[in-house]
């Protein structure tokens, strides 16, 4: 797996298939911070969170796609949820969306693992720069779609997670 990229399926059991998951991971930083900026992906639909906020508020990130041709990707500036404190946390829901599941015929619809990608680059007030990327060390919790609510229009308005077990993708 390339640099930044994180297989979801590591750790759950050989052929089973995480209907979502909630990817996180710790960062502390070294001092005040100048400019941070996000750069996030998946092979599923996602939706990016830093410290329990929602970063982007726009639906099935990162968009319909081809993924067996390319795979779009989002940036997000950081910097104003970084002023404040050292430690934070970033993370993201992932769900199958187009990818394993949706509108695609059958036969271009992926049996293959979710995966996470995200890059993080962060510029101190100091000159110091870090780049902080998705990696086994991005703790994985399993979720199912316990509910689905459409609105008027026929769209989904919102769906309800339930925690299934936390799972360590190092093994």
């Amino acid at each position: 797996m390339r640099k930044g990229f994180i297989e979801i399926e590591n750790g759950i059991n050989a052929g089973s298939i995480a209907k979502s998951v909630y990817v996180r991971k710790r960062l502390s930083l070294d001092g005040s911070v100048k400019r941070a900026t996000a750069f996030m992906s998946a092979l599923g639909i996602y939706r990016p969170f830093i410290d329990g906020n929602l970063i982007d508020s726009q639906p099935f990130l990162p968009g319909r796609t081809a993924y067996d041709k390319r795979v779009q990707y989002q940036e997000f500036d950081l910097t104003s949820y970084l002023q404040k404190g050292s430690e934070h946390i970033i993370g993201a829901e992932i769900a199958n969306g187009w990818y394993r599941k949706g509108t695609l015929p059958k036969n271009r619809r992926s049996k293959k693992p979710l995966v996470f990608f995200c890059r993080i680059v962060i510029e101190y007030t100091s000159g110091k720069t870090a780049e902080i990327y998705a990696d086994e060390s991005f703790k994985v919790s399993i979720f199912k779609c316990d509910s689905v609510e459409y609105g008027k229009d026929g769209k989904i308005s919102k769906m309800v997670f339930i925690r299934q077990r936390e799972v360590d993708v190092t093994k």
